[in-house]
């Protein structure tokens, strides 16, 4: 046992792994080495081991979904004004007792409201990604990506970019979910 450990640590030598890396994996080994020995021999933790586990990722994918929230919320607050506005003035045209003469100029507008709403949410959810460098606060001029970079010793871990991602996804198609029976709604369609 003690030969193929040599043989390992040798090897890693060999191909240029700085010696503090190969005490550090070597520690993360016997870590995982000993906490296996005990969920395996012990009846209890065997048990409550995949529990554990299992709270451990849920807490994991939570803390990454309220991050992909926030992003998304805060993005849409300032857009979120000039989408109330669209949708206000779309429905109040739309009201039993208004004369529809000007559908053309209603859809023109809605559709020029849109389109600014939609650019004002994707600078905003940018800002928010990637940072502002225009503000003097460091986590807003970093932004949500670089501060995940940073947290992983200036590394992407793609694995939490993408659910990252996919969480911002689910948020966006949500809104559509809410908005698009508004405007369906309005009398010009």
């Amino acid at each position: 046992m003690k030969s193929s450990m040599e043989k390992i640590f040798n090897l890693l030598k060999n191909k240029d792994v700085p010696i503090t890396n190969l005490k550090k994996f070597s520690f993360f080994i016997v870590g995982v080495v000993i906490i296996s020995l005990i969920l395996i021999f012990n009846p209890l933790f065997s048990k409550l081991g995949p529990i554990i586990i299992a709270i451990f990722f849920i807490f994991s994918i939570s803390l990454i979904w309220i991050m992909a929230g926030y992003v998304v919320f805060k993005s849409l607050l300032t857009a979120s004004i000039g989408l109330t506005f669209i949708i206000f003035i779309g429905q109040s045209y739309c009201a039993p007792n208004v004369v529809h003469s000007a559908n053309d100029s209603l859809k023109i507008i809605i559709g020029f409201g849109f389109l600014y709403v939609v650019i004002n949410f994707l600078q905003n959810l940018y800002k928010e990604l990637f940072g502002d460098k225009n503000l003097k606060e460091e986590l807003k001029n970093m932004g949500i990506i670089a501060i995940l970079k940073k947290a992983n010793k200036n590394k992407h871990s793609w694995s939490t970019l993408i659910i990252y991602a996919l969480f911002i996804s689910l948020f966006i198609w949500q809104i559509y979910r809410v908005i698009n029976p508004i405007f369906n709604s309005l009398c010009i369609y």
